[in-house]
């Protein structure tokens, strides 16, 4: 997933509800990467970050070798995972004890 992603959320019509002879429709914010209608606001904050030259493409990179040199250990997930993928790869790490005296 992509930044520009975020938004691009499907609305789906719920047949079998009108309210006044209205039809009804939700919308599916778990399009989003992380799940979540507050991926907008994560989008726009980046945006604005990057407008202001506070953030810039590679700064990842810096702070994972900053991390690194502090002696701790980086797992990556699939970027297409985004959030998800950090979730997921957490659970699994604690529940195999890796790492545990």
């Amino acid at each position: 997933m992509k930044l520009s992603d975020i938004g691009s959320t499907i609305l789906l019509e719920i047949d079998k509800v009108k309210i006044n002879d209205n039809r009804v429709f939700s919308k599916c914010e778990y399009h989003n990467p992380i799940g979540s209608n507050k991926d907008k606001t994560f989008s726009h904050i980046v945006n604005i970050l990057e407008k202001e030259g506070k953030i810039r493409p590679g700064m990842t990179d810096e702070r994972k070798e900053q991390i690194r040199f502090s002696g701790a250990e980086i797992y990556e997930t699939p970027k297409e995972l985004f959030l998800n993928g950090a979730v997921s790869a957490t659970n699994d790490y604690t529940k195999s004890g890796d790492g545990r005296d």
